[in-house]
C-alpha cells in the first residue's frame, strides 16, 4: 500500500497524525529556547597574570614574555594575543578548531605552573577557557547622589536579579572596590617609637585567624583559635599596636582609619549624571528574551509603572484566583506567590519604589533583535500563507488552496517540535532558515493537490483520484524535496566556529521540507478525497449552495482566461523559441556568462552579513599614555555634549578611565588615558537619519580633538 493510499483509506490515522504534529508544535514550541546565535564551541584560552603595583614594562619583562615563551611550543596554537596594563597582564591563546578546549586549558595550566622564576610579588595566575558572554539587556541606575548609595543599590539589585527564575549572570560596572585606608601620622610614630613595618605587621596579625590547638576535657574536645578582627573601620581602629606601662596604644591613636573606595581612576555617567550599570548576560541554556522581559518587569516595579500582562499571564492569574477562591471556601491557606515569573520580578522591583537613589533606565536591549526576528517570522508566515491561499484561489480553487495553506501550518509546527526535541534553539540563524523555507514548503503540496483535482476532473472517483493523482507525482515530488535538502546539507559539513554557527540552518530546512513531504503524501490526499467527495455528493443531491454556484462561475471564468488568452500566447512564444533554437541557447549561455562575469569582476559583492543601520554605537577613546584622568574626562564630556545634542540619540553612557569588550570576550582595560561611550539611538523606524549620518554630525560638531 502506497502512502497516499494509506492516508485515503485510513483518514482517522491521517487526521490524528495532523493533530499530533500541530499539538506537538504548539506545546513544544512554547518552551523553545531563544538566543542570539547558536552556541559556539570555544577555542581560546585566557591567562590572567596579576602583578599589583608593577609598571607595564616590568610586567612584560617579568611575566608576559616568560608565559608566552612557555606556551608558544604547545601543539595547535594558532595565535597568542597579549595585553599588558599597569598591574596585570592578560594572554588570549587561540587554538585550532579541532582541539579539545578542556585539554588545551590543562596543557596551558601545566606549562604555566612549571614556571619557576616569576616575581614573588606577583599573584596567582588564573587559566581558563574563554567563553563569550553576550549581553541581553543593560539596566542603569543614575542620578545626583553619592557613589556609596549608588553602589549599595546596584549590588542589592544585582542580588535580586540573580535570584529571579531564568536569569543568568549579572555583572555590575562603574563601581570601585571598597577599601579601608589606614594613614599613619609620622609624628605619632616617632613619639611612641614605632616604625611603619611594625604597625603593618600588627595590623596584619590582627586580621588573620590562627588555630591555637585543642583542649581535651573528660566530656569533650575544644578547638582554640584566635578570632580575626572584622573588616570594619571602627574595629580596625581599635587594634592594639603597643602596650606599655599598663596602657595600650590603639591604631586610632597614631593613624586615621577611613572607609572608602580604592583610589582608582574611574568615572561613569549616564546623561551627564553619576551612574552604575547592571549587565544581564545570556549564558548557557538561558532564554535571552525571558532575561530581557524579567529585567524590564523588575524596572517597571522599581519605577511604579503598570505591568502589561500577556494573554498567558492573564490566564495564569485567573487560574490562580479561581484556585485561591476554592481553597478559601474550604478554609485552607491561599497561594500568595506570584502567578508568573514576570510578576515575581515586578513584585521584587516594587520594594525599591520611592527608595531608589536616583533613576532606573534600560539603556541597552539587545534582545529586541531576537524579538524583532520572531515577529518577522510570524508576519512572514501569516502573510505568506495568505498570499499562497490567494494565488491558489486564482489558479485552482479555494478547497485546494485551503488544504495547501493548512500544510504550511503543519510543516512549521512539525519543524518547531523537532527543533525542541533535538535541542536546536530559536536563534537568528534558525529563524532565518524558517523564513527562507516558508516559500518552499507549499511547492510539493501544490503539485500533488493540482494533480488530484486534474484526475478527478477526468472522471475518477474522489478516492481513486486522490490515490492515483498523488501516486503519479510522488517520486518527482520526493526528488524535488531531496534535491533542495541536499543543496543545504553541505553547510552542516563546515568545521570550526563558522560550522558551529551555520550547522543548525540546514537541519531546520531539511526537517521542514521532510515534514512537508509527509504532509503532502499522507495527510493532503486524505483531505482532498474527503473534500472532493463532499462536493460530488452536494452536486448529486442537487443541493448546490449559492457559494458553490459563485465558485463554479469563477472557475469557468478562470478556465476561459487561461484557454483563450494565456495558453495561446505561451504556445506562440514557445514555438518561436523552438524555431530559433540556436538563438535561444545563445541567449541562455550569454546570461550565464554575464552572471559569472559580474561575480568575477567584483560587480556582485560578497558579504557574509549585510550591514544594517545600527542602533547602538560604541565609541572608544585613547589618549597618549600618561594623560591624567581629568584631561581624558574633558574630552569625553565634549563627546557627550555633542552626542546629546542630536535628536536621534536616546541615551549616552560614558566611562572614563576604562574600556570594556562589548562582545564579552575579555580584554577590559583600566587606565586613566582611556575612555568609552555607549550611545543608544532611537529605533530605525523612528528617525530620518542613519547611524552613520548621526556619527558624522557628531564628528562635525566636535571639530579637532587634540591628543586623541
Amino acid at each position: 500500500m502506497s502512502l497516499p493510499a494509506f492516508g485515503v483509506r485510513k483518514p482517522v490515522v491521517a487526521n490524528l497524525v495532523m493533530f499530533a504534529i500541530i499539538g506537538a508544535g504548539i506545546l513544544l514550541g512554547l518552551g523553545l529556547r531563544r538566543e542570539f546565535f547558536p552556541e559556539i564551541t570555544p577555542n581560546r584560552v585566557v591567562v590572567a597574570a596579576p602583578y599589583p603595583g608593577a609598571s607595564p614594562d616590568e610586567i612584560e619583562r617579568a611575566l608576559a614574555i616568560k608565559i608566552e615563551d612557555r606556551i608558544a611550543d604547545l601543539r595547535d596554537v594558532v595565535e597568542i594575543n597579549t595585553t599588558v596594563t599597569e598591574g596585570s597582564a592578560q594572554l588570549i591563546i587561540e587554538f585550532a578548531d579541532s582541539v579539545d578546549i578542556d585539554e588545551a586549558v590543562s596543557d596551558v595550566k601545566r606549562e604555566v605552573d612549571a614556571l619557576q622564576d616569576l616575581p614573588e610579588q606577583s599573584e596567582r595566575i588564573v587559566v581558563d577557557k574563554l567563553e563569550p558572554n553576550l549581553p541581553a539587556v543593560i539596566l542603569s541606575i543614575y542620578g545626583d547622589t553619592s557613589e556609596r548609595s549608588l553602589k549599595e543599590a546596584a549590588l542589592a539589585i544585582r542580588d535580586d536579579l540573580r535570584a529571579l527564575p531564568g536569569m543568568a549572570d549579572v555583572s555590575v560596572d562603574g563601581i570601585r572596590t571598597d577599601e579601608i585606608r589606614v594613614e599613619v601620622r609620622p609624628q605619632a610614630m616617632i613619639e611612641h617609637g614605632l616604625s611603619l613595618p611594625a604597625v603593618a605587621d600588627r595590623v596584619r596579625a590582627a586580621m588573620r585567624e590562627l588555630p591555637g590547638g585543642t583542649v581535651r576535657t573528660g566530656t569533650q574536645t575544644l578547638s582554640i583559635r584566635t578570632v580575626r578582627v572584622e573588616e570594619d573601620a571602627q574595629l580596625i581602629a581599635d587594634i592594639v599596636v603597643k602596650g606599655e606601662g599598663g596602657r595600650v596604644l590603639r591604631l586610632s591613636d597614631i593613624a586615621d582609619v577611613t572607609y572608602g573606595f580604592r583610589d582608582t581612576d574611574l568615572i561613569t555617567r549616564l546623561e551627564g549624571k553619576p551612574a552604575v550599570s547592571l549587565t544581564c548576560f545570556q549564558v548557557g541554556d538561558t532564554d535571552v528574551v525571558k532575561i530581557a522581559e524579567m529585567t524590564k518587569a523588575y524596572k517597571a516595579g522599581m519605577r511604579g509603572e503598570p505591568l502589561e500582562l500577556t494573554i498567558r499571564e492573564r490566564f495564569a492569574v485567573f487560574m490562580q484566583n479561581q484556585r485561591n477562591k476554592m481553597l478559601e471556601s474550604r478554609g485552607k491557606p491561599i497561594d500568595l506567590s506570584p502567578a508568573t515569573d514576570r510578576l515575581e520580578a515586578y513584585q521584587a522591583g516594587q520594594k525599591w519604589f520611592g527608595r531608589l537613589p536616583g533613576e532606573a533606565r534600560i539603556t541597552t536591549d539587545l534582545a529586541r533583535f531576537v524579538t524583532g526576528r520572531l515577529e518577522l517570522l510570524t508576519r512572514n508566515a501569516l502573510q505568506g500563507g495568505a498570499l499562497v491561499f490567494l494565488v491558489l484561489v486564482l489558479l485552482l480553487n479555494w478547497r485546494v488552496s485551503f488544504w495547501v495553506a493548512i500544510g504550511l501550518i503543519i510543516s512549521l509546527a512539525g519543524t518547531i517540535a523537532m527543533m525542541r526535541m533535538t535541542g536546536i534553539t530559536l536563534n537568528l540563524l534558525t529563524m532565518f532558515g524558517l523564513i527562507v523555507v516558508i516559500g518552499i514548503l507549499v511547492d510539493d503540496a501544490i503539485v500533488v493537490a493540482e494533480n488530484i483535482v486534474a484526475r478527478h476532473e477526468e472522471g475518477m472517483s474522489p478516492s481513486q483520484a486522490a490515490i492515483e493523482g498523488a501516486g503519479q507525482v510522488s517520486w518527482p515530488v520526493v526528488t524535488t524535496v531531496l534535491t533542495t535538502v541536499f543543496a543545504f546539507l553541505p553547510l552542516a559539513l563546515i568545521e570550526g566556529q563558522i560550522g558551529d554557527f551555520l550547522a543548525a540552518l540546514p537541519v531546520v530546512v531539511a526537517v521542514a521540507l521532510l515534514v512537508s513531504l509527509i504532509e503532502c503524501l499522507v495527510i493532503l490526499p486524505s483531505h482532498m478525497a474527503h473534500t472532493l467527495k463532499a462536493t460530488d455528493d452536494a452536486e448529486a443531491s442537487g443541493k448546490v449552495s449559492r457559494l458553490a454556484r459563485i465558485e463554479a462561475r469563477f472557475d469557468n471564468w478562470r478556465d476561459s482566461l487561461y484557454t483563450q488568452l494565456i495558453i495561446p500566447h505561451y504556445t506562440r512564444m514557445h514555438l518561436r523559441c523552438m524555431r530559433y533554437l540556436y538563438m535561444t541557447l545563445a541567449t541562455a549561455i550569454s546570461i550565464v556568462i554575464a552572471s559569472a562575469a559580474m561575480v568575477k569582476g567584483g560587480q556582485l559583492e560578497f558579504i557574509f552579513f549585510e550591514a544594517e543601520d545600527a542602533e547602538s554605537v560604541n565609541v572608544t577613546l585613547r589618549m597618549p599614555v600618561g594623560t591624567p584622568l581629568a584631561e581624558t574626562n574633558s574630552i569625553i564630556e565634549r563627546i557627550e555634549r555633542a552626542s546629546l545634542s542630536q535628536p536621534e540619540i536616546a541615551s549616552v553612557y560614558a566611562s572614563v578611565g576604562a574600556i570594556g569588550d562589548v562582545e564579552g570576550e575579555g580584554g577590559d582595560i583600566s587606565q586613566p588615558h582611556l575612555g568609552q561611550l555607549f550611545i543608544e539611538l532611537n529605533a530605525v523606524e523612528e528617525r530620518d537619519r542613519t547611524s552613520a549620518d548621526v556619527i558624522l554630525a557628531i564628528r562635525s560638531e566636535l571639530g579637532e580633538l587634540p591628543g586623541v
